[in-house]
């Protein structure tokens, strides 16, 4: 009797309850853009999207018939405002048997995939890019700018370095806009927030913007140095000091 009653319970679950094959992922995709959800079946006349659960644990329910294309079923789904996996729950006719699958996708900030091989390529580089701009800025401050003066305070020497500080300034500063532009890269891919990926964002397009005018004013402040220079050097070839 137990036999029985087994073999029916087995046999009426192979016919109703539905079958939940291993879980697919479809790809990643952007935040907040529309995406389609698809899913094959050549012997289905129809697939119903039935819910979709959402990174926050949330399920949505939908219960829609997906439209069809030759032996594709799709859906646009519009709501991916959340960052992280995806699972959506679709059941068919498949082979006349009602049947069901999950299949997950990842909502990124970027729509791009990084695993560790990545994520260890962007924090060396990061790192490499951060020592670079510290010794260049570390050299800037401590390069002496001034003209050697003696105690009357007239000048006896010029000092060429000033022209290597001025260089230095701007490799600072070109360092420092690469560091922003990784930054950029590292919050849009590895923080869900975005609030950090604005900031860098919003910075490193300051810190473009800006450079081209301080090269145009880099430049002309070279000439008048240069220029300046020239004449205190004329002064102290005469005999004089300049000032």
């Amino acid at each position: 009797m137990n036999k029985k009653i087994f073999l029916f319970a087995f046999v009426f679950a192979l016919l109703l309850v539905p079958f939940v094959s291993a879980e697919s992922n479809i790809g990643v995709f952007e935040k907040s853009k529309n995406l389609t959800l698809i899913q094959m079946c050549d012997t289905c006349t129809y697939v119903n999207l039935d819910s979709v659960i959402i990174p926050n644990g949330s399920t949505l329910i939908f219960d829609s018939l997906m439209s069809k294309t030759n032996q594709t079923f799709y859906y646009v789904f519009e709501n991916t405002n959340e960052i992280g996996t995806y699972i959506y729950n679709v059941c068919g006719d498949k082979d006349g048997v009602i049947s069901c699958e999950s299949l997950s996708f990842e909502i990124t900030l970027s729509g791009k995939e990084f695993n560790t091989k990545h994520s260890l390529l962007y924090i060396i580089i990061l790192i490499i890019s951060i020592a670079f701009f510290g010794l260049a800025f570390y050299g800037f401050i401590q390069v002496p700018f001034e003209n050697f003066r003696n105690e009357e305070g007239k000048v006896f020497h010029v000092n060429n370095l000033k022209y290597v500080k001025i260089l230095l300034f701007f490799v600072s500063y070109t360092l420092l806009t690469w560091v922003t532009n990784l930054l950029v890269g590292v919050t849009n891919n590895f923080i869900d927030t975005g609030i950090e990926y604005k900031f860098f964002t919003v910075l490193f397009s300051m810190l473009t913007g800006l450079m081209y005018p301080l090269i145009i004013i880099g430049v002309i402040f070279m000439i008048w140095l240069i220029s300046k220079d020239m004449k205190i050097n004329k002064l102290i070839d005469g005999g004089f000091g300049g000032r």
